[in-house]
């Protein structure tokens, strides 16, 4: 399961929606929908083990410019 929903979070990254995921998942966490630090059998990836992974595979997909 932790490897379809990194799979699925690389994915939304790579079409330029990491941010919006990551804030959807920490606003899903606040409201206590998500678990931010699942038990040790958990399925899921702990949320913030997401949101980093979000945002490395953003900064990986946006171009760098210099000036």
């Amino acid at each position: 399961m932790r490897r379809t929903e990194y799979a699925a979070d690389a994915y939304a990254a790579g079409q330029g929606l990491g941010p919006a995921l990551a804030s959807a998942l920490e606003e899903l966490a606040v409201q206590r929908v998500l678990l931010t630090t699942p038990g040790p059998f958990a399925a899921h990836p702990p949320l913030h083990v997401r949101v980093a992974r979000l945002a490395d595979e953003t900064a990986r997909e946006r171009p760098t410019t210099t000036a």
